[in-house]
């Protein structure tokens, strides 16, 4: 199981540097998990720098998405490759899993829905938090979550969509969005989406979902 959170690696952990207990509770049923340090998170922080809540910039007062983005990937599309990077790591590891799951419960949640729309089967099941996070509404070319043409296809609902008939399980939403039930009622029949409508408990159902599936 591939485990995203907003701190990396250190989000597994409790205060004495050891799994926390939700990690703990994987460990138990046999799952093997697997964190992850994407760019700008944790190890990759140097010096001075924080965790970005805005991205790096040029010494230039002209901004312009189409100068930089024409040129550069954006912090959400790079993490999107290191989030696929670690799926490919973890795929075709020794061990020879019978199956990957990616599980990403805070702000992270768009990452790893981005990443499975790219990934397709080779994500088993996926667990996310949307947080009702919509590509339309980043305002700020230097947000984290700014991607060029990440609202133009019925936005994070569309990456949802994509992933069919891929099992999924979501919650940060009012309900599952039309897109998504259409697309996979189409698919494979609507139950393949699992939806919680209560995010303050989703660590705990998320877990339980997944290891029910084992």
């Amino acid at each position: 199981m591939l485990w995203l959170t907003d701190h990396g690696k250190l989000g597994l952990l409790d205060e004495s540097g050891n799994p926390n207990s939700d990690v703990q509770t994987l460990l138990g049923k046999g799952c093997c998990v697997v964190g992850l340090d994407m760019l700008v998170q944790a190890e990759w922080i140097t010096g001075n720098e924080s965790e970005a809540h805005r991205t790096r910039s040029v010494a230039n007062p002209r901004e312009a998405a189409a100068f930089t983005f024409g040129y550069n990937y954006s912090l959400f599309a790079r993490r999107v490759h290191d989030i696929l990077t670690a799926v490919s790591f973890v795929t075709n590891h020794d061990m020879q899993p019978t199956s990957v799951y990616l599980l990403a419960l805070d702000k992270t949640g768009p990452l790893a829905i981005a990443a499975r729309a790219q990934a397709g089967d080779a994500i088993d099941r996926l667990a996310a938090n949307t947080n009702g996070f919509r590509f339309a509404n980043v305002t700020d070319l230097q947000s984290p979550n700014f991607l060029p043409g990440g609202a133009r296809y019925h936005d994070l609902p569309g990456m949802l969509a994509i992933a069919a008939p891929q099992v999924t399980w979501i919650t940060g939403e009012k309900k599952i969005p039309p897109i998504v039930t259409q697309v996979y009622q189409v698919e494979k029949p609507a139950d393949a989406i699992t939806f919680n409508a209560a995010p303050t408990s989703s660590c705990s159902a998320a877990i339980t979902w997944l290891l029910e599936s084992k």
